[in-house]
């Protein structure tokens, strides 16, 4: 399972990350982020969970904040049952 999550701003001040909802997880998290022109700032946000198992489902929110205020989106992953190969 792997999801990005875009953040735009005018300045590299804001912060983001993933976070998810109501208990932990075995994910792993990785930013890179760049100037584009001279006033936007692009920091991509991507969540990965490798072999991902029924306790992983849950809602993730990818959040980010700047001295402006706060913003967030969500996504659902619902693992249903283990994978196997024939």
């Amino acid at each position: 399972f792997s999801v990005m999550c875009l953040v735009k701003d005018v300045s590299s001040s804001v912060d983001s990350m993933w976070i998810k909802e109501n208990s932990q997880t075995n994910a792993q998290t990785q930013s890179n982020s760049w100037h584009q022109g001279d006033f936007n700032f692009v920091r991509q946000e991507k969540l990965t969970i490798r072999s991902a198992r029924v306790s992983d489902s849950g809602v993730f929110m990818c959040y980010a904040n700047n001295t402006f205020g706060s913003a967030n989106v969500t996504t659902t992953l619902e693992v249903v049952d283990k994978g196997f190969i024939n």
